[in-house]
């Protein structure tokens, strides 16, 4: 849910009537807190995205296997080169699971069970292992315990 940051003002310019019910006094103490928790993650938000120490957004996610160079930078050629062909942590993981699996191979979801990892987590790192051609698709699924639905069984490629 979305709320606007008109909507966010009003609460926050709020006076409250000396008739008000209690419950009422109550309820508007409560909001008026949780508008300044919104404020104060929205600021914590920004400083983590902003700024000399945000981390950059890759194309293959945050990983070393998709770190590249500045242009014109020998020393950033250099790190590049060194860090090329590493996993990051998370796809190491999640690779140690696939390769856990063996022959019978494991799925997205199976994947975040096992390592109690959110969905939006998981399924960027396998893609990535894909890419960097350490996974693939057997051509085979399973049906998801959540969904019911048929989802694809994955495979460490030896």
């Amino acid at each position: 849910m979305r709320v606007s940051e008109e909507k966010l003002k009003q609460i926050e310019a709020w006076k409250l009537r000396a008739d008000e019910t209690p419950r009422i006094v109550q309820a508007a103490q409560l909001t008026k807190q949780l508008v300044a928790d919104i404020r104060d993650l929205q600021a914590k938000l920004v400083a983590a995205t902003t700024g000399p120490f945000a981390r950059r957004h890759r194309e293959w996610g945050d990983t070393p296997e998709a770190a590249g160079a500045a242009q014109g930078s020998a020393t950033s050629a250099q790190s590049a080169q060194a860090l090329s062909g590493k996993l990051g942590e998370l796809q190491e993981r999640v690779l140690q699971v696939i390769q856990k699996a063996g022959d019978n191979g494991a799925t997205d979801e199976e994947i975040e069970v096992s390592l109690e990892m959110a969905r939006h987590t998981v399924t960027p790192r396998r893609r990535e292992l894909v890419l960097g051609g350490r996974v693939r698709d057997t051509g085979r699924t399973r049906i998801a315990a959540r969904t019911g639905r048929s989802i694809t069984v994955w495979a460490a490629i030896q």
